[in-house]
């Protein structure tokens, strides 16, 4: 093989072996409504979608003032697995004052997730929720 592939191949074999062990997480947004209920949810969903356990201290709205996300049905430190899905969530109604002004686009995109790593994460919204589901992490 020629010198020049084997630096290449060395090169990319590097990559390929820093982005897997990289603690890799997915933060999407959608807004949602509880069957039985009639009071909109920003729901945070958190995938780790890398190779390695990853563990999720801090859920919080970077809105003026910011609002940390504390729902006791989802306790936080919370340990996910490589490709274990977890949400959790806060009513709209909580936020009113903090949410004025703010586009539909903007508070989609307030949430935030920190690592035990102190990695802070931006969330994305998730334009592709299905109409009726279970939401990940749920007690069986």
């Amino acid at each position: 093989m020629e010198p020049v592939a084997l630096v290449g191949r060395a090169l990319f074999d590097l990559g390929r072996d820093l982005s897997q062990r990289w603690r890799r997480v997915r933060v999407r947004t959608h807004v949602a409504v509880f069957e039985g209920s009639t009071v909109p949810c920003l729901m945070i969903n958190v995938v780790n979608v890398g190779q390695r356990p990853v563990t999720v201290t801090h859920v919080w709205l970077a809105v003026t003032p910011e609002v940390h996300v504390v729902n006791p049905k989802r306790p936080l430190p919370k340990a996910l697995q490589p490709d274990e899905p977890w949400e959790t969530w806060i009513p709209l109604s909580a936020l009113a004052s903090q949410l004025t002004g703010l586009s539909y686009e903007e508070v989609l995109r307030s949430a935030r997730v920190r690592l035990s790593t102190a990695r802070a994460l931006r969330a994305r919204p998730n334009r592709d929720v299905p109409a009726f589901g279970a939401v990940p992490g749920a007690e069986s």
